[in-house]
């Protein structure tokens, strides 16, 4: 079998080199969920006639956006809507951001998801909550060691939140779903990847000019060997 000559393999080698760089730059960057709160049914749980639950998490140390809230709730068919508030000195206080109300079906117990939009600092705390209009059954850790659940009648003024009745050393079993934002055009960002791609139409043409190289060198062999 014959074997490929040294510029052959190096004009492959830049071709492939540049194929894929350019195909990796022109690849879209795809944001990955991250979750924070707790994301397990608790060990216990409360029945209420209806009122807004909150406990406080600590979103994760980048800039993102909460797409989604997941709370683990028991019903005979309620209406609820999720809602994050910010905190102050410790307490739930700015309503930053509420779900659309969303009409629950009768469970014995499951997670539930309201769809919310809000653009989260990072390693700031969030106080994630339900509100419910009805009856219904929410679940929560008793074994916290620095959340608090804070609650309030749905006839108190709820935008800030009420102070006075909470539990702590308890979570809501409640998850963010949490996707970092997508990180903006910088002229840094820019010089980076215009360079790269430079690189990489060099490799290209490299690889080119080293294969008509190669074309010519054959051709020259052969006419020389003819002459001879």
């Amino acid at each position: 079998m014959r074997k490929m000559s040294r510029e052959k393999v190096t004009a492959l080698c830049f071709l492939l080199f540049s194929v894929v760089l350019v195909t990796a730059l022109s690849l879209p960057v795809h944001a990955i969920a991250l979750n924070f709160g707790y994301a397990s049914i608790g060990d216990s749980n409360a029945a209420t006639f209806g009122g807004v639950y909150v406990s406080n998490f600590t979103s994760p140390p980048i800039m993102g956006n909460i797409t989604q809230i997941n709370t683990y709730l028991a019903t005979g068919g309620t209406t609820a809507k999720a809602v994050i508030y910010g905190d102050y000195n410790g307490q739930p206080y700015t309503l930053l951001a509420e779900s659309s109300p969303i009409r629950l079906r009768g469970t014995s117990g499951e997670w539930v998801n309201f769809s919310i939009s809000y653009t989260a600092a990072p390693n700031t705390v969030y106080w994630l909550g339900i509100m419910l209009q009805n009856a219904g059954t929410y679940y929560y850790s008793s074994r916290a060691e620095e959340q608090t659940i804070y609650s309030a009648s749905l006839s108190d003024n709820l935008n800030p939140f009420p102070t006075g009745n909470y539990t702590k050393d308890s979570e809501l079993s409640i998850v963010a779903i949490y996707t970092p934002a997508t990180i903006p055009d910088s002229d840094q960002g820019n010089w980076l990847q215009t360079g790269l791609l430079w690189i990489a139409i060099a490799g290209i043409i490299i690889a080119a000019v080293i294969a008509v190289l190669v074309v010519i060198r054959a051709k020259s062999l052969t006419l020389i060997k003819r002459i001879n």
